[in-house]
């Protein structure tokens, strides 16, 4: 039980794995970008009332950006771009 690693190795970060094809990274980006501001914002307001809508967008939006930079970071390492 304790000796195997198979649970921890499906949870691993790695770089080595080929990056994805460019549109299912533009495809994930889009949806990294909108849907957590979409279900924020719809559900703050399903929770307390219809006006705060913008506020749970606006935190949704938060999320989704920081989402989309981890996410395009991780891409960077696996392509192997510095940054510089």
């Amino acid at each position: 039980m304790f000796g195997d690693d198979r649970s921890t190795t499906a949870m691993t970060f790695t770089t080595s794995e080929d990056p994805k094809r460019p549109t299912v990274f533009v495809l994930e980006m889009i949806a990294l970008l909108f849907v957590p501001s979409l279900v924020m914002g719809v559900g703050l307001a399903a929770v307390s009332g219809p006006e705060n809508f913008l506020p749970g967008l606006a935190l949704g939006a938060i999320v989704g950006i920081g989402a989309a930079k981890l996410r395009n970071e991780i891409r960077g390492a696996r392509l192997g771009d510095t940054g510089e």
